[in-house]
């Protein structure tokens, strides 16, 4: 997977060896790191994306210290960021004896001394087009706000085109690999800079392809959102019309789109929507279901988050319900139990295990209040849908909100789903008024189908008239010809 990864994307799409996988296992020491997914994803994620995972999990403490700092370390010797190898390494060896860790620390400064000269070869090979880049994005001094501005202008393509053909094309390639070593010394700015202009003027689909990968990772690591947005779909298009791909290629593709994406879908601001448009299509689906079942965690946070997205709800329960044996949380099973089952007792014990999930993982810990206030209004809307009176200590009980201020919060729990319905103090009680207003269920069918035999015989007279009228008209004589007088005759 390794190497067909770094051969998709010349900048990054490289998956990481077993040790940063290894460090964030199952043997975790906390109960959310019981539910702790880094360890499946990070076989579809590039090293660098790897590393702010590595980051979070180091802060919540959830697993070994020395193991994360070991797969960080492993991670870094892969890339060309020795600087911060060093102090990854001056960590981990805190309380080794500085003679011992001499010899190491004198690999690591060759290994430094070897990327500066490296870093200085490449860049030698495209000064020409690095100088006219930098005199265009370089803000003059004093100009203050619009210095600023001046830094996020586009570039003048038109400018830069010139430079490349007053050198030769070759220097466009020399720039894509000097982008990649960038990138690899993690200066990711830069990295983005110099694949965009290589994408602007490169007509090779293949390199476009690989291209557009590692600009992807540096606007992910940048957080510029807004492009990663586009190139994202950009990335879509173009994996689905490369003919070219194997089945198992285009699987794999598909596969590690879905995981990168997610980074761009929970930071930008419509992403959570955005979602939904990627991982049920047919396609991605299909890939999810195959390879990656733990991405059903962010499709069932997502869709209890995005009221809209409600309609959704049916057929990813189902999907759900499908791939149980395969891979399960708190998350989907709070959903499964809710929506399928109407187990109340086991969803609400499965909330409570949800904040502990979400607190756990990189991408959803930020929205764990907005998480845990939609599924109690979601689990409120649905008890009090099948209820017609609802007593309101074990209504608290059931959403969590147990305490003084619980009728308080019922009240805004109301208000949030737009419910009609009312509080009745004197009983405890929360009595839903549209409930009240309709007959119960067996009463609808029994008004529905009273009429139901009145309406056959009418319409097995009307069709018995209709095959008389049609008998007699067969029966009738066809009228004869009359002869056509001609001439008087």
């Amino acid at each position: 997977t390794t190497k067909m990864a770094d051969a998709a994307a010349a900048a990054v799409p490289a998956t990481t060896s077993g040790e940063a996988a290894a460090a964030v296992g199952v043997d975790a020491s906390t109960s959310s790191g019981r539910w702790n997914i880094s360890a499946a994803m990070c076989p579809f994620l590039d090293r660098h994306l790897i590393i702010p995972v590595l980051e979070f999990l180091h802060q919540k403490n959830e697993f070994p210290v020395e193991d994360l700092l070991e797969a960080k370390l492993a991670l870094l010797a892969k890339t060309n960021m020795v600087d911060f190898g060093v102090e990854v390494f001056n960590e981990l060896n805190e309380k080794v004896p500085q003679p011992k860790k001499e010899e190491e620390l004198a690999k690591m400064a060759a290994r430094r001394q070897e990327v500066v000269e490296q870093m200085a070869e490449l860049k030698k090979q495209v000064q020409p087009l690095v100088d006219a880049m930098e005199q265009q994005v370089q803000p003059q001094a004093g100009e203050g706000e619009e210095a600023a501005q001046a830094e996020e202008a586009p570039l003048d393509m038109q400018a830069l085109e010139r430079v490349i053909k007053a050198q030769s094309y070759d220097i466009l390639e020399a720039l894509f690999k000097f982008a990649k070593f960038m990138y690899e010394c993690g200066n990711y700015y830069v990295s983005e800079q110099y694949l965009q202009v290589y994408l602007y003027f490169c007509t090779n689909q293949t390199n476009r392809f690989n291209a557009l990968w590692g600009k992807l990772a540096s606007e992910i690591l940048m957080q510029h959102w807004a492009p990663a947005l586009e190139d994202l779909g950009l990335l879509r298009e173009l994996i689905e019309s490369r003919n070219f791909l194997s089945a198992l290629q285009a699987l794999n593709y598909r596969t590690w789109l879905l995981h990168w994406s997610l980074f761009v879908f929970f930071n930008h601001p419509t992403g959570r929507s955005s979602i939904f448009d990627l991982m049920l299509q047919d396609r991605y689906q299909s890939a999810l279901q195959a390879t990656c079942p733990h991405l059903l965690r962010y499709l069932a946070f997502s869709v209890v988050v995005n009221r809209r997205k409600r309609v959704l709800l049916r057929d990813l329960v189902k999907v759900i319900k499908i791939e149980a044996h395969t891979y399960c949380d708190p998350i989907t099973q709070f959903l499964e139990s809710l929506y399928s089952k109407f187990d109340f007792e086991a969803a609400q014990h499965k909330l409570a295990e949800c904040a502990q999930v979400i607190r756990g993982d990189f991408l959803l810990a930020p929205f764990e209040t907005e998480f845990m206030e939609n599924a109690r209004s979601f689990m409120f809307e649905t008890y009090c849908r099948i209820h017609q009176r609802v007593d309101m200590n074990d209504l608290a009980a059931k959403l969590g909100v147990a305490g003084p201020d619980a009728e308080h919060k019922i009240v805004n729990l109301i208000r949030t789903v737009r419910m009609d319905a009312k509080i009745d103090s004197e009983r405890g009680h929360v009595v839903m008024m549209n409930a009240l207003q309709m007959p119960h269920a067996h009463q609808q069918i029994i008004e529905k189908t009273k009429t139901l035999a009145l309406r056959t015989y009418a319409m097995s007279g009307n069709l018995a008239y209709a095959q008389r009228q049609q008998k007699e008209q067969k029966q009738q004589p066809k009228p004869q010809p009359q002869a056509v007088v001609v001439g008087g005759q």
